[in-house]
Order: structure tokens, then C-alpha cells, then sequence
């Protein structure tokens, strides 16, 4: 039976004592007793319950790596005995491992004067094992020492490879056991034959000159046809360090939806990469002449900081092409990828405006009326897993689209996302169940809104284990057919089964609302996120559809003629006494126009002389703007009439200007100090 060792207290703070002291534990003899115990629950242990015997140890060794502790000891009994707890004692007397058992099957039968050699393994996980030596007894025999020396050495046949540098150049060609399952590690697979857990990362690109099968490295042996492999079709694993963490990868896009003649960047954040290297990625669901560059295929070049970003342009064709999903995703690492809906422009109705995901604001002219259109975002496919994990597989809900006027709300709400799957290689496994569409949510007391009409979003349903896991269609909008809820995830498991459940499209809200008001009205948007189908690892669910909101303007009932005449006011302007040829004064007051129209241009008048006013672009309280003009007043002689007059631009038809206002004046006073009388000359009498 397997004997299993575990660290004791004392043990473990004998390690730390001499940790701190600079100092090294010297493991030096095995102890036997008959006492049966469960040695998980004795750990406070100092000794042995029943001990027979010790004997010394005669080899062995520390693997840093493995964390492996490995002892042997030549064992040579004075006593028949059936032994059930066995100890592991340091040079000073202190039991650092116990092994026992609580059953009727002895970990060792001792045979008086019959000897034999025992060789031992544990493992070490919460202690600095570069502290602990084994002391071998000087007067073990010379053959014994050298076996055990040989038995204990890491590579004691340098004539052949070891499996460790074997299994550093181990290639995974696209598929494992003939399937095409990206779920292969070689770190689960290879641990039979390390015994241990290794370090493996998955390289994002393929190296230079493993490009066809003509190149000696790129000749690789299909698994189960023997036949050649162009290695760029090849996943690579790379052997690391032994503990070593696999470089993490966060693939975004600054948008989620882009107008053709639009642009779009691709960020990627790696940790663990080199600086300068290449990361493989691709982009499907459009053609080439749809971006400039136009490639679909590329590699990005992580800098020092281990990022790298690459940009496109949406090329506006034209082309009634309907609206595209982009899916950029990094090439070998699995399921890195982001999906950008691309809006065919080309379909747009004319008079509407269409938000996405944020927070939006608009405004509504008096007398205009709009009609909205809210449709809820897509809920996410789910994923398909192995049983083992505390995470389940689903996708996530989509986020819910609301236009608030007041206190009246509408709301799509958004799709719900699929459940996972589960396999727990046949002897549990449960599949993914289908997403409900949204739900729509009208609240209106004050009668804001007019032809509500209120639509679900279509729930998903289960198809057959043997084709895709379709989400629901999205519900049909003036913009054309855009994507619906996300698709499930191909069953992970045998046959197909455990697949991930496919996600509900979003509800839809349509209503009408006209500005009765003599101001602008302000409505809120609010556009949630699309739901995200799972990625983190097993089979990967999709993205559901983006929501948005459509807003249709209706100008009919708008006057289309010039705005009203402004109202002008002047304040009273500050005397002045001699005026110098430099002298400068400022004139200024408020223009007010109305919600359909702003202020255009105020122009002042100073004698013959014209200037045009600045006009300030805040409100004031009582809906008015302020203008300030500077004039010139060096020269002037006498009293001056200062007239001003403005005029307003309508906001919908901005090439309709008002007349402008009656001209408002006021004087300016102006004195002038007269020159004193000369006096009259003493001697002459004259002036």
C-alpha cells in the first residue's frame, strides 16, 4: 500500500528555526510503532505512540523542484512486528513526518534478523525545502551506499535522454486522440509520466521557419493518420519552469458598434511575454474590402510594458450589404476574441438617429414629435466544461435599453443567457438550458407617451446534441434584421453531450411623444451592454446581438418659416469726461429668443461707425444670453447715441434668420472740460 507522509508541528517549526538562524535540518532516522492512528489528525504529535525500533538513513535526496522529499534506510530488525506508524525523526531527536494508518493491513512487517532496504517519498508543500539534508550513517555498507546514492541521483543514466528534455520539444498538432479539442495541456496529460505538475505555455505564433512540411521542424506526424502536418496549422507548447505561471492575455475593442467609414482599435494586455513578441491574430465575418488595411490576418508586436494595439477602417462601399459582425480573435490562444457590429449606413432611413451602448441625451424641441424605438440588448451563449469546477459556464443577461422622460420610463429589457453544461466523463453530465427572451416595462402616469406598443424578446429553445445550440432571432427593427442572443456551446462530452444553452433576444418598446411645451425637453437613454458568451476555457458560447435605440423625428408639426424677432435689452452706459484718441468703453446688455431659435449676431452702432458684439453661450436664468461689444470713444466731442440690434437662427432650418430687432440705444454722455481764460498781461492790459 502507498505510505504517505505528513509534516508535523515540530517539524515545521524546526525548519523555520533554522531558517531564521541560517541554518540546515539534517533528517537522519526512520522510527516503527504498532500504534494505528489517522495521521491527518496528528500533527501535534512529538513522538511516536508505540514505537519498536529505529533505523538510520543510508540515502536519498531533496528535488527543489518536485518539492519530493526521497529517504532510504537500510532496515535491519531485532523484532517480529507487525508495524502501523512510522516516523521520520531529524539528527536532534525531533519527528518531523508521520505515516499511520487506522486499518488492519501493516505499512511494514518486520522479520527478525531479515533485512531489507525501505525507500520512502514525500511530498513537501508548506516549508523551504533548500533547508533540509539527508544524513547518511557513515557505516552503512559501501554496495548499499552506492545503490542508494544511484537510485537517489536525478539522472543516473546520462546515456539516455531524460523524459523530461523528451517532453520539453512535445508538439500538440491541432488535435489530441484524432479530435480537434483546444482543451488539450499537456500538464494534465504528461503527469503520469512526471509524477508532478508541469509548466507549459502555449505559444501565441508560430516561430520563424517552422513554415511548411519541407522544413525538417515542420515535418510534424499527424497523431492518428501518420501522415504530415504544415505546422501552421500546429498549436505549440513550450516547456516552462516548474511553477511558473502561463502568460495571461485581455483582448478589448474600443467600440462594440461602428458606422461604416468608422474606426476601430483592438488593445491587447499580455503579462508574462517578452517584450517583441509576435501574437497571432485573425479576423473573420467580413471580406477585405470591407477594412483598410484590408487584412485579415496579422500579428501584433507586444512593447516593454507587454501591450500592442492595431486599428482599422471601416470602409463606407456604398454597398446594401446589411449590417456584419466582425470577430477579431487572437489565432492559438483559445478563446481570446471580440465581435464589433458593423452598421450598414447605406440602410438608414432618413430623419433617424440611432444610439448605443452609454448614456445619451437629447433634446426635444417645442412642437416636435419623436418616436422611439428601444430594443433590449442579446443575452449570451453558454459555455461547456468539465465537471470539477466551482464556476458554472453560463453566458451573461443582456443589459436592458430605457429612454426616461420625467418620471415616465420605458424599458426593453434585455435577454436572458443560456445555462452550461457540465461533463463529468459520462458518470454525471448535465446539459445547458436556453435563455427567455426580455421583458418590456411601460411606466407612464403622466400620459407622456402615445401608440405604446410593447413587444417580448423570443425565447430560446433546445435543439437536437448534434447541431448548434442557435440563439433566438432578435426582434426586427427599421434598421433591418440585426444579430440575436448568443449561441450554446458544442457539448464538451461524449456524443456531443453537455452542450451550452443558447440565449434570448432582447424585448422591444415603440412610442410617440410630442413637446407641448414651450421649452426643450431633455430625454435619457440609457443603452446597456450586449451579453458576453462564456470564454474562460472548455467550449466557448457566442456574443449576443448589441440593443439600441432609434429615434425618429417628426418635423411636420415645426413652423418651417424664420424664428421670432429677438427681444433686445441695452444697460445704461457710464459718462465719460475728456476722452483720450485711445479711450475704449464697453457696451453690453441681453438678447432672449425663444426654444425653437438661438442668438445670431448683435451688431452696435456708434455714430457711423459699426461693430458686431460678442454673445456669450450660457443661459441665463430667465433663458436670455448676454453680449458685450467695445467701442472706440477717442474723439468724441459731444453727447452720442449708441443703438444696438440682433437677430436669432432657427435651430432646425439653420439658413432661416430672423429680421433683426428694433433698434435699443442709449446716450452716452460725454463732457468735455472747456480750456481756462487766459489773464490779462500786467504791463500791457492785454490778454
Amino acid at each position: 500500500m502507498a505510505i504517505q507522509f505528513y509534516l508535523t508541528n515540530a517539524g515545521k517549526a524546526a525548519v523555520l528555526d533554522a531558517e531564521n538562524m541560517g541554518l540546515s535540518i539534517a533528517l537522519s532516522h526512520i522510527g516503527v510503532g504498532t500504534a494505528k492512528y489517522n495521521p491527518q489528525t496528528a500533527s501535534s504529535n512529538t513522538a511516536l505512540v508505540a514505537e519498536l525500533e529505529r533505523y538510520p538513513l543510508n540515502g536519498g535526496s531533496v528535488e527543489p523542484v518536485s518539492r519530493t522529499l526521497r529517504f532510504i534506510s537500510n532496515i535491519e530488525p531485532t523484532v517480529t512486528a507487525d508495524c502501523f506508524e512510522i516516523g521520520l525523526f531529524t539528527s536532534s531527536g525531533i519527528l518531523f513526518a508521520i505515516a499511520s494508518t487506522t486499518g488492519n493491513t501493516p505499512l511494514m512487517r518486520l522479520v527478525a534478523d531479515i533485512v531489507c532496504i525501505g525507500t520512502f517519498g514525500m511530498k513537501v508543500e508548506d516549508i523551504n525545502v533548500e533547508n533540509l539534508v539527508i544524513q547518511l550513517d557513515p557505516h552503512a555498507p559501501v554496495s548499499v551506499a552506492l545503490m542508494n546514492q544511484h537510485l537517489a541521483h536525478s539522472n543516473p543514466h546520462p546515456q539516455y535522454p531524460l523524459s523530461t528534455q523528451l517532453a520539453n520539444v512535445i508538439w500538440h498538432v491541432g488535435s489530441w486522440h484524432g479530435t480537434d479539442s483546444t482543451q488539450y495541456d499537456p500538464a494534465i496529460a504528461l503527469k503520469p509520466l512526471f509524477g508532478y505538475d508541469t509548466s507549459w505555455m502555449l505559444l501565441p505564433h508560430i516561430p520563424y521557419g517552422v513554415e511548411d512540411v519541407n522544413q525538417p521542424v515542420g515535418a510534424i506526424t499527424g497523431i492518428s493518420t501518420g501522415s504530415a502536418i504544415k505546422a501552421f496549422t500546429t498549436r505549440i507548447w513550450k516547456r516552462l519552469r516548474d511553477g511558473t505561471s502561463a502568460p495571461a492575455y485581455s483582448l478589448t475593442a474600443d467600440k462594440a458598434v461602428v458606422d461604416e467609414g468608422g474606426k476601430v482599435t483592438f488593445k491587447l494586455v499580455t503579462s508574462g511575454l517578452d517584450a517583441g513578441t509576435p501574437v497571432d491574430w485573425s479576423i473573420t465575418g467580413i471580406q477585405e474590402d470591407d477594412i483598410s488595411p484590408s487584412a485579415l490576418s496579422g500579428q501584433f508586436i507586444v512593447d516593454a510594458t507587454g501591450k500592442a494595439s492595431y486599428s482599422i477602417d471601416v470602409v463606407e462601399d456604398n454597398k446594401t450589404e446589411g449590417t456584419e459582425f466582425l470577430k477579431f480573435a487572437l489565432t492559438y490562444i483559445p478563446n481570446k476574441q471580440v465581435s464589433v457590429l458593423i452598421v450598414d449606413t447605406s440602410k438608414y432611413p432618413e430623419g433617424v438617429l440611432t444610439y448605443y451602448e452609454g448614456i445619451h441625451e437629447i433634446e426635444i424641441l417645442p412642437n416636435q414629435t419623436v418616436q422611439f424605438h428601444l430594443h433590449g440588448a442579446m443575452g449570451g451563449g453558454a459555455g461547456s466544461i468539465w465537471s470539477g469546477s466551482s464556476t458554472s459556464a453560463n453566458g451573461m443577461d443582456g443589459g436592458e435599453v430605457s429612454c426616461t422622460i420625467d418620471t415616465s420610463i420605458l424599458t426593453a429589457g434585455g435577454g436572458k443567457a443560456g445555462t452550461g453544461g457540465e461533463w463529468g466523463n459520462g458518470s454525471s453530465f448535465h446539459n445547458g438550458q436556453p435563455g427567455k427572451g426580455g421583458l418590456p416595462v411601460v411606466v407612464d402616469a403622466a400620459s407622456l407617451f402615445e401608440n405604446i406598443e410593447e413587444t417580448a424578446g423570443i425565447n430560446a429553445i433546445t435543439y437536437d446534441r448534434g447541431t448548434t445550440q442557435k440563439g433566438a432571432d432578435a426582434l426586427p427593427s427599421i434598421l433591418g434584421q440585426m444579430p440575436g442572443g448568443g449561441n450554446g456551446a458544442w457539448g464538451i462530452g461524449d456524443e456531443s453531450w453537455s452542450y451550452g444553452g443558447a440565449a434570448g433576444s432582447g424585448a422591444r418598446v415603440r412610442a410617440i411623444f410630442t413637446n407641448t411645451d414651450s421649452q426643450r425637453v431633455t430625454a435619457k437613454i440609457a443603452v446597456g451592454k450586449f451579453g458576453e458568451g462564456w470564454k474562460s476555457w472548455g467550449n466557448a458560447g457566442t456574443d449576443g446581438g448589441i440593443g439600441f435605440a432609434i429615434v425618429e423625428t417628426y418635423n411636420d408639426n415645426i413652423d418651417e418659416v424664420a424664428p421670432p424677432v429677438p427681444v433686445l435689452t441695452m444697460k445704461n452706459i457710464a459718462p465719460i469726461t475728456d476722452p483720450a484718441p485711445e479711450d475704449k468703453v464697453t457696451v453690453s446688455g441681453t438678447i432672449l429668443t425663444n426654444g425653437i431659435a438661438m442668438p445670431y449676431e448683435v451688431k452696435v452702432k456708434v455714430g457711423a461707425a459699426e461693430i458686431t458684439a460678442v454673445i456669450g453661450t450660457e443661459q441665463n436664468s430667465d433663458n436670455s444670453y448676454n453680449w458685450s461689444a467695445v467701442i472706440n470713444v477717442g474723439g468724441l466731442t459731444q453727447n452720442t447715441l449708441v443703438k444696438a440690434q440682433g437677430n436669432a437662427k432657427h435651430l432646425i432650418y439653420p439658413d432661416l434668420i430672423s429680421e433683426f430687432s428694433n433698434a435699443v440705444q442709449k446716450t452716452l454722455a460725454v463732457t468735455i472740460t472747456p480750456e481756462p481764460e487766459p489773464e490779462p498781461d500786467p504791463e500791457t492790459g492785454t490778454e
